[in-house]
């Protein structure tokens, strides 16, 4: 299977662990450098780590680990009934070289080709899937203290994550494996915004099904000019989601009305406005009036009318 970019075939690869004897399909993370079959070389290994290694190897993953993750290539991947399967492995090592930039090529039979363009946009579809957070994710949301909203992800993807019940910051999160909606609860706390990371998430569980990160991506690295390689049994980028809260915190009014002999006086009304368009007539009944959950801000009262009494003064002689 050539490629308008080589003038040889694609080799498929395989390392061999000569302390172990395990046997393992590999990928090229070098496209051109010199990969000699049958010879020792010494290298180390090591997690990936920049983003753009990473998402090789979760093409890796995706495109071959993911149907063939313990298949070790041999000679029999050549025969007519394992097209398909060298039809696998030959993409995915082309969409590597295209993440990583070192190729542009297409393959120079026009079936391949068209079945490499296939390949690429279903892996390529299922990536950007696996990558995709809820629609509440970084968007603001806001709550009311002791309010709990319901958050209904329009993406669908949130059905996919675990189950959650914990109190993040004075946020109550809650969410069951399987359903849609993500419950949040403010609960005292006295901040006005809260901002809930991805790494925050991460660490409470609330993570993608499939994308928990095992640690098994490894990038060989050989000694000289011989050619990296990678491998990629699990995708291994756990993907949460972001929260940004607005919180609405709520204060207290209360209202004596004295007449000039410093009585109580029920019966008169008071208008009251504020932020949020709050605007109410309240009476005044056992000497006060208590307004409760207020929102923060500056408020207006004014005396709308008062009860009208005519007092009698006597005076004995």
């Amino acid at each position: 299977m050539r490629t308008s970019d080589s003038s040889n075939n694609i080799l498929i690869r395989r390392l061999i662990n000569q302390t172990t004897g395990d046997r393992y399909t590999v990928f090229c993370a070098e496209h051109g450098a010199s990969f000699q079959t049958g010879v020792q070389v010494s290298g180390e290994y090591y997690t990936p780590t920049t983003e753009t290694m990473k998402k090789a190897c979760k093409i890796a993953y995706l495109g071959w680990y993911k149907n063939n993750p313990y298949y070790v290539i041999d000679g029999g991947i050549l025969a007519a009934d394992m097209k398909w399967v060298k039809w696998d492995y030959v993409f995915t090592q082309q969409l590597i070289w295209e993440v990583l930039g070192q190729s542009n090529g297409y393959f120079v039979k026009s079936d391949e080709q068209q079945g490499y363009v296939d390949f690429k946009n279903k892996i390529l579809s299922e990536l950007e899937q696996m990558e995709k957070e809820p629609s509440f994710s970084g968007v603001e949301i806001t709550l009311d203290i002791g309010e709990t909203k319901e958050l209904i992800d329009e993406n669908g993807v949130l059905s996919n994550y675990k189950s959650v019940n914990t109190e993040v910051n004075g946020i109550t999160i809650r969410h069951d494996e399987g359903s849609n909606s993500l419950f949040l609860t403010a609960n005292n706390t006295q901040a006005e915004s809260i901002n809930i990371s991805d790494s925050t998430l991460k660490g409470i569980g609330l993570i993608k099904n499939g994308t928990e990160g095992e640690n098994t991506n490894i990038y060989f690295s050989f000694a000289g000019d011989e050619q990296d390689q990678l491998y990629a049994l699990r995708y291994s980028d756990p993907v949460s989601l972001y929260l940004k809260l607005k919180i609405n915190q709520f204060g207290r009014l209360e209202l004596s009305k004295l007449n000039e002999d410093g009585d109580l006086i029920d019966g008169a009304v008071f208008n009251v406005t504020g932020p949020g368009g709050y605007n109410q007539n309240i009476e005044v009944k056992d000497g006060k009036i208590t307004l409760e959950n207020l929102k923060k801000g500056n408020y207006l009262v004014k005396e709308v009318s008062a009860p009208f009494r005519i007092f009698i003064r006597y005076k004995f002689i």
